[in-house]
């Protein structure tokens, strides 16, 4: 019996798992099977799992900065462990591997500063094993410049071909500009310059009389986003001319230094006025009041004496200007010389009720003539001809007999007056 024992364990050890019934042998046979598994089921596991694959965005912005996401592929059913760090700062996270080793994860970083970061990644796999780590470097830029467009007004006669849309914003970012009349679109991009400046010219030649509205996105380099909108209005339409008033002459009698110019325009449109001696110009700038009405004033001290030219300019609101409006006056501070009289008769019987008086003075002035007893005067006026000359008639009989005094005086055409001259009659 013991010798059958022996032969059928040594079988038994030769053919590994094969199993024979026959009393008790049968039990050493399942004994030395057990001890075999329990060898080989007692081998660790200790290879580390690859480096994990990373797939990120290399930049975290203003938009993504709550969620930003850190995906990739590691080995199935493993866990992944991973770190983003700043300067002074760090976030830690974990997640799963599914079957095909696909993992995900999301983090908020808005702790952590704009700058550089390191993201750090290893693989543990189920037996507790830690891979090599996989590092990624992101950039956080949250930071934008604000966006501004500083187009105020109108698009006018002048700039409907070439308007030009400006503002500020960040350096280096794209701004997309758009601007919408209607159905009609108009749209373009540009660069901010170094000096968060920036400016894009259009054409709304296309565009009706009217709204226009404009907007602006700006996005920078990181994939911050800023959006403005802002409207103007496009008016091409030119102004009426402005209406100017008479202008009075500058004489030796008025304001030398300064001249008005008065007038009716446009309410809300500015008025430029510029005087001209044909040789010197001076100009002057105002403001159509609520009314229509506008008054411009003007130093004139440089100007020469003789003709001057008014020319005033309407500009709307829109920055269309009108056609110019045109008047002239004198500028004339030189009086004339004292008019001559010529010898005078005696105040008779005769030629009392139809005295005649003359004499010679400047083409064209008013001779002023008043005759005084002392206490009644008799006047009149006379216009000196071409000739240089005047004669006139008064009645001179509410006079009373005795001296009777002739008094008379030039005025030319700027209405400058010269010094009287005076002549003593004797009415008889």
């Amino acid at each position: 019996m013991k010798t059958f024992k022996k032969v059928l364990v040594s079988s038994v050890l030769a053919t590994s798992f094969a199993i024979y019934t026959v009393g008790f042998a049968h039990a050493e046979v399942s004994v030395s099977h057990t001890a075999f598994k329990a060898k080989h089921s007692a081998v660790n596991d200790t290879k580390a799992p690859a480096i994990p694959k990373v797939y990120v965005q290399k930049t975290i912005n203003k938009l993504n900065q709550k969620k930003f996401e850190v995906k990739g592929v590691a080995e199935p059913k493993s866990k992944v462990v991973g770190q983003l760090k700043s300067m002074d700062n760090q976030i830690t996270f974990e997640a799963k591997t599914d079957e095909k080793g696909n993992f995900k994860s999301f983090l908020n970083t808005q702790k952590l500063k704009d700058g550089a970061l390191k993201l750090s990644v290893y693989n543990v796999d189920a037996s507790g094993n830690k891979g090599k780590v996989k590092n990624v470097s992101i950039l956080k830029d949250t930071f934008l410049e604000e966006l501004t467009v500083e187009n105020e007004g109108f698009i006018n006669s002048y700039n409907v071909s070439d308007f030009p849309v400006s503002g500020t914003g960040d350096p280096k970012a794209t701004v997309y500009i758009t601007l919408q009349s209607g159905k009609q679109i108009v749209s373009g991009k540009t660069i901010v310059d170094e000096f968060g400046n920036y400016s894009l010219n259009v054409n709304v030649q296309k565009f009706a009389e009217g709204k226009v509205a404009i907007q602006a996105k700006q996005v920078d380099k990181a994939g911050n986003t800023e959006n403005v909108a802002v409207n103007v209005t496009k008016e091409t339409k030119s102004p009426n001319k402005p209406t100017l008033f008479q202008a009075s002459n500058i004489t030796a009698n008025t304001d030398q230094t300064t001249y008005k110019v008065k007038g009716l325009g446009k309410a809300g449109s500015e008025i430029e006025v510029v005087l001209s001696d044909g040789i010197i110009d001076v100009s002057s700038i105002g403001e159509v009041d609520a009314n229509g009405s506008f008054e411009v004033e003007i130093e004139t001290t440089d100007l020469q004496s003789g003709e001057i030219t008014v020319t005033a300019i309407q500009t709307s609101t829109a920055g269309n200007t009108s056609v110019e409006s045109v008047t002239k006056f004198m500028k004339d501070t030189n009086g004339p010389n004292a008019p001559e009289l010529n010898a005078l008769d005696s105040i008779k019987q005769e030629n009392v009720a139809n005295y005649t008086v003359s004499g010679k003075g400047e083409i064209g002035s008013i001779i002023k003539i008043f005759v005084t007893d002392g206490k009644t005067t008799v006047s009149n006026t006379v216009i000196v001809n071409e000739q240089g000359t005047f004669t006139t008639n008064l009645n001179l009989t509410t006079l009373q007999s005795g001296n009777v005094y002739f008094i008379a005086s030039q005025l030319d055409s700027a209405n400058n007056s010269s010094t009287p001259v005076t002549v003593t009659i004797l009415k008889n």
